[in-house]
Formats: C-alpha cells, structure tokens, sequence
C-alpha cells in the first residue's frame, strides 16, 4: 500500500511530495541484504524540486531488521548525500557475529567540482572509516587523497568473512594520492598487532605478542613503482623488503626467525633468509637461501612461470626433525643432505624430482607429480638405496627397494612396494631373558597352513585385514601392499 500526497506544478517543474507505503519483497541485488530487506516494513521519504534543487528528503525505512535514514540534494553547482543504515543484529547476515552494525556515508560535491567523501561503519568489536577528497585539475582528472582507519579488537567473529582462520587484534591506517592524469601514486600503511595469528598453531607461536607491519609506495608519472620500508617486526621475526617495478622487476626481501623451536620443538637457534627475485618477461628468476641450527642449510633457484609452473633446483641440509610439527604425530630424526631437488608444476600438479643422502649414507629418491588441489592426488616413485637402519642394542642393517605412493593424500594414499634388507648383524644381550622385560605384541603376517593350524588350536586367530597405517585422531588410513 502506498500513500502519496503534495503538489506539483506542472509548468515549471516544481514539486513538494510525501510518500509513505508498506514493504516487502524489496531487492538491491545483493544475495546477503534481499532476504532482510525483503521483510515486512515501512518506508516513507519526501520528495521536492524547486529552483534551487532536487531533494530527497527525511528517507526513513525499518522493517524490525533494517533501519534506515537518508536525504540527498542535487543542484546544477554541487551535491550532498547522508545515508544512515543498519542492521539490528549482524547474526542475521553473518552467524559468526552477535550485535548491531552501522554504516554512515556522507557525500557532497561544491561549486568548484571537488568530491568529499567520509563513511564510517560499526560493528561488534571491530570499526573502520574511509575519508577521501577529489579536487579536480580540469574537465576530466582529479588529484584524490585518502585516508583508512580501521581496528578490530578481535578477528576471530570475522574468519568466515576473510576466507581464514583468525584471531587476535590489528589497527590499521592506510594514506594515499593519486593523481588520475598522470597515475602518480604514493601510499602509506602502518598497521599494529597483538597475538596475531591466521591459522595453524606454530604461525600463531611466531607472530605471539606486538606486532608493526610498515608499506611506502611509490609510482612515478612513467609507470615505474617502488616498494619501499616494507617492514615487518614482532618479537620473534622480522622481515624488510623492497620491490621496484618497471620495465623489469626486481624484488628482494630479509627474513630472520629468533628461534626455530617455535616450529620445531627439538631445535632452538634463530633461522636468517634472503630471496632476491627479477621479472624476466613473464617469468621470476628466484635465488633463495637460508641458514640455521644444527646445520641446518637451504638453496633455491629457479624460474615461476607467469602461468603458475615452476622450475626450482633446491639443496642443503637439515635434521628431519624440523619436519616433524606438519606431520605430527609421526616423528623423523636423523640428518638429511639433499643433493637436489627439481621442483616443477604443470597442469594443477607439482612434479617432484628430488634426491637426497643420509649422515650415515644410503639414498633416497623420490620423483612424481602430486596434484595442487584436495584430495591432491599423487603418483610418487620412492627408490631407496643402502640406507641404514639399526638398533644399536639389538642390530644393524641396510634397507633397499623399490615403493610408490598413489592415490589421494589428503585422504589415505595406497603405498606399494618391497624393501629388503641387507646383511642383519644381530646383537644379542648378554643379560638374561628376564632383565630384558615384557616382550612386545609380534603379529605373524601371512603364517603358513602348518603355523595357522597351532594358532586355531590355541584360539588365537583373527580376521585377516588389509594391513594399514593410521594416526592417532581419527586421521585417515593408508592402505599398505
């Protein structure tokens, strides 16, 4: 139902009318807002045009969800705009959140030509403002500058709307000038954190406590752009960087890690990288290096295609403890010295060609594409060689063969394959058999007729399973053949 009353002068245009009406079904188009605004309520606004104008005035909606306030003024010499929304209760559009949003804008243009322009929007824990000012330079440039406040006191509610696990807190402020005519640019950003952390645990041990995050950009009337003060500084990492950008690229960025036991429990010493980076064509050339604790060395170099296809040769050596917080609960100990490895990615996979050789000798190869996206799918060939294995209290040998890994990593792979064993040199103790303690639970795979006869006598078979590898919490299972 609509209600309309005022008067019109038809021979010069002139208007003064009020509108009020009942709503519902209403549509902006967007698929978060329609079912809102798509609820039972009432608008009503008025509506004026005289010599000095066009106005829309006193726009008032609120259907128990959404309020609303507007008036907006246009005149041949200028414009002014002030819109008033919000929300009641922002769980409506964003189950995550709890409590009222609010955005204001207000936007108004003078007889001269310049824009000014300021928005502000609350919501639960978190707020941001935008100011910006557009001064013309003729009939169709403008020189703009810009500020951007925002802070949140807690990222967590917001995940969902970043795509990303989050929590702690940030502020951040943003300054820019451009000038449309000639595509200068300068920009600042400073941002502070505390507890910062975007996702898996040992990220959020790194970033733990104060953080300042720093950017200056530059981008000269002749396309060339400068990253300068890139800065990064927490109390366990810090980083500075710099990009210049023109008719090459080059890029090159400082990495330090106070304490890689904030990754890898076992090791403690501080972690120092450096990438130097160079547009070729299409193509990065990537020259990276790293050293650490326990001997831990690092190189890369190579090409990343424009399209997303790598060429890296990498090599170095480390313990394979470090590895030990992304595949946990399995543990690896002992060093590694990797010879190379190639690193290729073509048609969504990476393709492994990789090589490496144990402190106490022996091989190790692998080589195969696994795919980029879940259930990242592989296809590995794993030879090993002569690699050592050994109890020191009990034996020693050397172990060789030939095994693939296929199928879906992310939710359980088959591993196939045989390894033999070299030479066994058996140590026997020369305690007694009591002093050794409980014996472990030995499972007889595969016993011959002779050997399954004795144990149904003594009842003692079981079902005969597929052998398979599981992790503790419920992870997925790896069949073995």
């Amino acid at each position: 139902m609509i209600d309309l009353e005022g008067d019109i002068v038809p021979l010069n245009g002139e208007a003064d009318l009020q509108v009020r009406a009942r709503t519902g079904a209403l549509s902006i188009g967007i698929a978060r807002l329609d079912p809102l605004l798509g609820q039972e309520g009432t608008l009503s606004f008025g509506l004026s045009r005289d010599p000095t104008g066009s106005r829309l005035s006193n726009l008032q909606l609120d259907n128990g969800a959404v309020q609303a306030a507007a008036d907006i003024f246009v005149s041949s010499v200028g414009l002014r705009a002030e819109i008033d929304a919000g929300l009641t209760d922002l769980g409506l559009i964003a189950p995550q959140l709890d409590g009222p949003g609010d955005l204001n804008a207000t936007l108004t243009r003078d007889e001269t030509g310049a824009f000014v322009f300021d928005t502000e929007l609350v919501a639960p824990q978190a707020e941001a403002r935008v100011t910006a000012t557009a001064t013309p330079t003729g009939e169709e440039h403008f020189i703009i500058d810009g500020t951007l406040r925002t802070g949140f006191d807690a990222l967590g509610p917001y995940s969902a709307l970043f795509g990303q696990d989050l929590s702690g807190a940030l502020a951040a402020v943003a300054t820019g000038h451009f000038e449309t005519e000639t595509g200068a640019l300068q920009a600042e950003v400073e941002a502070s954190t505390q507890n910062l952390s975007p996702g898996p645990a040992w990220l959020g041990r790194v970033l733990a406590g104060p953080g300042q995050i720093a950017l200056s950009a530059h981008r000269d009337p002749g396309g060339r752009l400068q990253l300068d003060g890139i800065e990064a500084r927490f109390p366990n990492i810090t980083a500075n960087g710099q990009v210049s950008a023109g008719e090459t690229t080059t890029a090159g960025l400082d990495l330090r890690l106070a304490d890689i036991g904030l990754i890898a429990a076992d090791f403690s010493g501080p972690v120092n990288a450096r990438l130097d980076a160079e547009q070729i064509g299409g193509d990065w050339q990537i020259d990276a290096r790293a050293t650490g604790p326990a001997g831990l060395t690092a190189n890369a170099e190579g090409r990343v295609a424009a399209g997303g296809d790598l060429a890296l040769r990498i090599s170095g050596d480390g313990p394979l403890g470090l590895l030990n917080t992304f595949i946990q609960p399995r543990q690896l100990t002992g060093l590694v010295t990797v010879a190379v490895v190639a690193l290729g990615a073509a048609g969504g996979a990476l393709v492994l060609d990789l090589a490496g050789r144990g402190p106490a000798g022996g091989t190790l190869a692998v080589s195969g594409p696994i795919g980029l996206s879940r259930p990242f799918n592989a296809d590995l060939a794993i030879a090993v060689t002569d690699v050592p294995w050994s109890d020191p209290a009990l034996y020693e040998t050397t172990v060789t063969g030939q095994l693939a890994l296929r199928g879906p990593i992310a939710t359980g792979a088959s591993i196939l394959g045989t390894l033999n064993l070299g030479p066994v040199e058996m140590r026997v103790p020369s305690s007694a058999v009591g002093a050794l303690g409980q014996l472990p639970e030995v499972t007889h795979q595969s016993p011959p007729p002779g050997v399954q006869a004795t144990l149904a006598r003594a009842g003692l078979t079981e079902d005969t399973v597929p052998i398979r590898v599981a992790a503790q919490g419920g992870r997925k299972t790896w069949p073995l053949d």
